[in-house]
């Protein structure tokens, strides 16, 4: 089980990728895993708790910026083991089907 969490920061499909596992191991695309992680086992499930400095997203935003960012989680033993909070059609890695967090 994890949750991947994604970060296009300027909207070009360059983004940088998270990941955290059920028991809290954790991985990045930028070889950086310096951010904070909890996770407890719920009775149905399992919560994910991070914090991610900006510096490790590449960006600190400002008034008006606009990302693309998508969280996923896969879980095998769901019927449908993958999904996500902006639905891609497909593989997790496709930026233009991220959602879009509106900095005001």
């Amino acid at each position: 089980d994890s949750v991947e969490i994604f970060f296009d920061t300027e909207g070009k499909g360059n983004y940088v990728q998270f990941g955290i596992t059920s028991k809290g191991a954790r991985w990045a695309s930028t070889g950086k895993i310096d951010f904070e992680v909890k996770t407890s086992k719920t009775d149905d499930g399992y919560i994910v708790e991070v914090a991610i400095p900006f510096a490790l997203i590449g960006a600190t935003p400002k008034t008006g910026d606009i990302w693309r960012v998508n969280t996923c989680r896969s879980d095998y033993d769901l019927m449908v083991p993958h999904n996500a909070w902006s639905c891609t059609y497909g593989s997790f890695l496709t930026p233009s089907r991220f959602g879009k967090y509106i900095f005001k």
